[in-house]
């Protein structure tokens, strides 16, 4: 038998105790990385929304000036139709209202793929949804 003492720990542990460290520590500096990346994110994503409340705010006001201005001239202000709108095509059921809040009817209607869309709205589109909702056969649900 030889004098050499074997290694307390095998060598195989050694490398995968070493490895398993190696890939802790490039794991722990990938979630630093991803956190400091989120968090910058996050307060753009905060300064973009910031901005945009601000323009609407902006919009809102500028159209109360414009309202209080007409009132004083002894005119009248039309105020801006909405351009954009998500129009969903709501298609009935046989033997059932179109708005069926309970029941299998409104379980089967919730399941349905309804056509929908964004839509850029003119003058005459306008009027063409809104024909359309007066018809019976037809539903749209205007989100605007």
């Amino acid at each position: 038998m030889p004098d050499k003492k074997l290694p307390a720990v095998p060598e195989t542990i050694l490398k995968r105790r070493k490895r398993q460290a190696e890939s802790r520590a490039a794991r722990a500096k990938a979630t630093l990385l991803a956190k400091r990346q989120r968090r910058a994110k996050r307060v753009e994503v905060f300064k973009r929304a910031e901005k945009y409340a601000k323009e609407y705010r902006d919009k809102e006001r500028d159209d109360i000036r414009l309202r209080r201005d007409a009132r004083k001239n002894d005119g009248y202000h039309v105020p801006a139709e909405p351009k954009l709108a998500f129009v969903i095509r709501i298609r009935g059921i046989n033997q059932a209202r179109q708005y069926v809040d309970d029941g299998p009817n409104y379980y089967y209607s919730a399941t349905r793929n309804f056509p929908c869309q964004y839509c850029h709205f003119s003058n005459s589109k306008f009027k063409f949804v809104h024909r359309a909702l007066e018809r019976e056969s037809v539903v749209y649900e205007l989100r605007i």
